[in-house]
């Protein structure tokens, strides 16, 4: 549900447990810029391919941004993680991985160097043409935009995008060398408010679409939509929360790659026996099971889909929305204010024939949020709070700060649930409340309308202040035995006498050591 806030500290350490993924799946980091120079329109969607980066700069780039943070203080906090933050309920006596960037650099010439012994075996270049590339600036992560058809949550059909990485291996005659493919990740995104934060326009190497590109380096295609509202559809309101609506324009997007995948003469295929996972946190993590649900349910998903779909990996999604709705209603303050309008315009826009029929914003949002202008920068302008979030213009910390302007506070996690909700929508009792609640209920994952079948592993926080932990629990009530060490990912202890992540931080460990922990995508496998 929340884009990871991170000061400058935090944004150091992730990019330290970003180069263990690296680590860990022996590939390479990136960080790619859009170039649309070299368009193409296939079978009615459309690809730009985006410029390339080599690991020299990614480098060099994280060692920048360490010696500009307190380096001992943030190595260790990786290093010693697991007896730091005690993981409740396992007997892990594994310690956590120590790494430097010389390990980082021979791992990647490792996988670089099996490439390359792989174009030899196949005759496609020779030892003399081998010897003469460097793998510090020939192993490259590519990404592409894609633009594809779709059906948006009210039905309409629309033009939607999301963007595609993957390695290969650059040769100075032959030229570019793709892998066979291992696996398929679907990565839904967590909450970004601002059109420029999404998989198309994202250019960060830090953010979650920019550490699952990581990944590609390693036999991987990654596959990050843009969501409904964002990217191609910017016109549009996201419908927040709408778990079956966004789930079926993601796996159109996985479709759509997969034969664009199969039809590219430069790619080299499958392995036999690839696997398909998804893979998301926050938002992203709610998503990524409902796109579980989606592909082993749907009667539209392909037999190829369900035969190599293997599990999900979900970090603190909200499974549930009714029991996070209710949560919220018991807290004095609010962490993440922009939790009630993203999910109330997405919802009373797109169930205004069915379960909101009738029912405006105002019977749920206080006037400040509709009506109050407030000074906004970067970009400049005066906008009420629904305003700003309309506009797509900023992320979700800085709609929470225009939504605490508008109400009179300093801060964003100063700001009063009653003071946001009107008396009906904080009373459960309520007709309007009741109306929410149904349109809610209508996107639980833990309803007991589903059995999977494939495997799951779950990550929280038992202090996570924005996705309650009551999420976690009733996923794994539900769901049982296809939970993998439903303990071993579960940080802290309800009581409290062991230090817990709040879902920021949370956020940063699931992209680094849940990762290390998972070891491999392979683990999920039946």
């Amino acid at each position: 549900m929340k884009a990871i806030k991170r000061n400058k500290k935090q944004n150091a350490l992730l990019n330290l447990l970003l180069a263990t993924t690296v680590f860990l799946f022996s590939g390479l980091v990136v960080s790619c810029q859009n170039n649309s120079d070299d368009n193409n329109a296939i079978e009615g969607f459309t690809i730009e391919v985006t410029k390339d980066a080599d690991l020299s700069e990614l480098l060099n780039e994280l060692r920048q941004e360490v010696s500009d943070s307190n380096a001992d203080e943030t190595e260790t906090a990786v290093q010693d993680g697991d007896e730091e933050h005690n993981i409740s309920g396992t007997d892990n006596t594994e310690e956590a991985e120590k790494f430097s960037f010389s390990k980082i650099e021979e791992m990647f010439n490792t996988n670089y160097d099996t490439l390359v012994q792989e174009a030899i075996d196949e005759g496609v270049i020779d030892e003399q043409e081998a010897s003469s590339s460097n793998a510090s600036a020939s192993y490259m992560v590519r990404t592409w935009t894609f633009y594809y058809w779709t059906r948006a949550a009210n039905g309409e059909r629309i033009k939607a995008s999301g963007s595609v990485s993957l390695g290969y291996a650059k040769f100075p005659i032959y030229g570019d060398w793709f892998p066979k493919l291992n696996y398929v990740v679907l990565h839904p995104h967590y909450t970004k408010a601002a059109d420029w934060e999404v998989p198309t326009n994202d250019t960060s190497s830090a953010s979650d679409t920019g550490i699952m590109k990581q990944l590609a380096a390693n036999d991987a295609l990654i596959i990050s939509p843009d969501y409904e509202g964002y990217g191609s559809t910017t016109d549009r309101i996201h419908p927040y929360l709408m778990h079956d609506a966004i789930s079926k324009q993601c796996v159109d997007m996985l479709n759509t790659i997969l034969d664009w995948y199969k039809n590219k003469k430069e790619f080299r295929g499958f392995e036999k026996d690839w696997d398909l996972y998804t893979f998301g946190y926050s938002q992203g993590g709610g998503q990524a099971l409902s796109i579980h649900k989606y592909i082993e349910n749907d009667p539209s998903v392909s037999n190829e889909v369900k035969e190599h779909f293997r599990g999900s990996f979900c970090g603190a999604g909200p499974y549930d929305p009714v029991a996070t709705y209710k949560w919220y209603l018991t807290q004095d303050t609010v962490s993440y204010p922009i939790i009630f309008p993203i999910v109330l315009d997405g919802y009373i826009y797109n169930y205004q024939n069915s379960y909101l029929k009738g029912y405006k914003l105002e019977d749920f949002l206080t006037e400040p949020m509709l009506k109050k202008k407030v000074y906004c920068e970067n970009p400049t302008g005066w906008y009420t709070p629904i305003e700003a979030l309309r506009s797509h213009r900023y992320d979700a910390h800085t709609i929470g700060k225009i939504i605490a302007k508008a109400y009179g506070y300093n801060n964003e996690n100063e700001v009063e649930v009653s003071k946001v909700l009107t008396p009906a929508a904080r009373n459960p009792e309520s007709d309007a409340s009741k109306a929410v609640l149904k349109a809610l209920a209508a996107n639980s994952l833990v309803d007991g309308s589903w059995t999977p079948k494939n495997n799951i592993i779950f990550y929280h926080s038992y202090q996570d202040d924005v996705v309650p932990i009551i999420n976690y629990k009733n996923a794994v009530d539900a769901f049982g035995d296809k939970v993998l060490y439903p303990k071993y990912y579960l940080y802290g202890k309800d009581d409290g006498t062991i230090e817990n992540k709040k879902h920021s931080k949370e956020g940063i460990w699931f992209y680094g050591k849940f990762i290390y922990g998972a070891r491999s995508f392979k683990n999920v496998k039946k």
